[in-house]
């Protein structure tokens, strides 16, 4: 009797957080607005390595004149981080006006007593995407994935990279650590500080709108694309029908909404070349075997499918690139939730240099890979499939 009343309550409990999360999803798509930016003109820096992409951005902090405006997905309090918000507290102290926004949950780990300092110096911090009632449930699972920095409304970055020792290989199990990231001027940055200040409004109830002085053109094309609430699924819906000879995807994760995938398969039952990279390592439980029963049928609708895992350590990069000619680097992943829930910002380039050094940095990446074949899904261990099964009853939350 006992028994049946827990798996009652259970059954219930999981019904609640399932109502909870399709109600608020919902809800999110008849309230979000669809912010489009047109394309702009500036110059794209592409960095692969963290070393090299962190001492560009402090670099750059170090020489703001007016302003810095951050906002990151995951924030930790390391040895490595220090250097970050040391440099912040230090600028806010010469005067330089300093926002901090950090996600409420990729932010949790930060201490009081940090939190303190960073105010005390002049950072003004604020947490985004707390949670909110009605609808917890899934207003707990919508992050605010984007990786936002601008500085003195001339210079910008954003990617894949955060704000911990993983992100410079100091995570020995996650490590050497590969990822993308870009830095941008010109006059992308009027988005890009838009795109901050909408957030910042969100979070903090201030309107930031009216403080941006516009940027000269550059001479790299590039258009950024906010998202949330399946805007992004709709767009790359979008994108990958377009591709005519060929499609190429890197990401930490590889869990495609049923309308995205929908389109690779259609894709691949014509003949264009699909290359998924992903990691061997993962960084989450079930992650890694949620993506092979999507492998196995995109092998089976064509045969110019190859699947890679990418052995030199964790591949955290995202980018999509089509027919060799258009790509997009960003901070979404391809799943359902970058798609669908957390709230993202990528960059779609249409310069055809900037994509070929994309496209060598992916195709490096490919090299040191390891091909995933049929055979090898066809012949998973047993305890593997239990994880798969476990893993298709959660993927929308993976």
């Amino acid at each position: 009797m006992w028994l049946l009343i827990v798996l009652a309550i259970i059954a219930l409990f999981i019904f609640l957080a399932w109502l909870d999360f399709h109600m608020g999803y919902k809800a999110d798509q008849r309230n979000s607005k669809k912010r489009e930016y047109p394309v702009r003109h500036g110059t794209i820096d592409f960095f692969d390595d963290g070393q090299t992409f962190f001492t560009s951005y402090f670099k750059e902090l170090r020489k703001a004149q007016s302003f810095i405006h951050v906002s990151f997905y995951i924030t930790k309090q390391d040895d490595f981080s220090k250097e970050f918000f040391s440099i912040l507290m230090d600028r806010a102290r010469e005067g330089i006006t300093v926002r901090l926004l950090i996600d409420w949950l990729g932010g949790h780990s930060l201490t009081q007593s940090l939190r303190d300092d960073l105010k005390e110096a002049g950072v003004q911090l604020h947490a985004s995407h707390r949670p909110t009632f009605p609808y917890t449930f899934y207003s707990i699972q919508r992050r605010n994935h984007r990786k936002i920095t601008i500085v003195d409304g001339k210079i910008g970055f954003l990617g894949g990279f955060n704000i911990g020792k993983e992100y410079i290989s100091q995570q020995p199990k996650l490590s050497p650590w590969r990822d993308y990231h870009l830095r941008l001027s010109g006059e992308g940055i009027q988005d890009l500080y838009d795109e901050f200040a909408v957030d910042w409004k969100r979070a903090v109830k201030e309107d930031l709108s009216a403080s941006f002085t516009k940027t000269e053109a550059g001479f790299t094309p590039y258009q950024l694309f906010p998202s949330e609430a399946g805007q992004l699924e709709e767009k790359f819906i979008d994108v990958l029908s377009n591709a005519k000879t060929s499609i190429k995807i890197g990401s930490p994760y590889f869990i495609p909404s049923p309308a995205v995938f929908e389109i690779l398969e259609a894709q691949a039952k014509k003949g264009i070349t699909i290359q998924i990279l992903v990691p061997d390592i993962a960084d989450h439980k079930l992650v890694k075997e949620a993506a092979y029963r999507y492998f196995r049928k995109l092998y089976a609708a064509g045969q110019n499918v190859e699947v890679y895992q990418y052995q030199n350590g964790f591949y955290h990069a995202k980018a999509l690139i089509i027919d060799n000619t258009f790509c997009d680097v960003g901070t979404a992943n391809f799943d359902r939730r970058s798609f669908r829930i957390n709230h993202e910002l990528n960059c779609f380039i249409y310069d055809q240099s900037v994509v070929n050094e994309v496209l060598e940095t992916y195709n490096i990446d490919l090299s040191q890979s390891s091909n995933l074949t049929r055979e090898k899904l066809q012949h998973m261990p047993l305890l593997t499939r239990l994880k798969e099964w476990i893993a298709r009853s959660v993927e929308s939350l993976l």
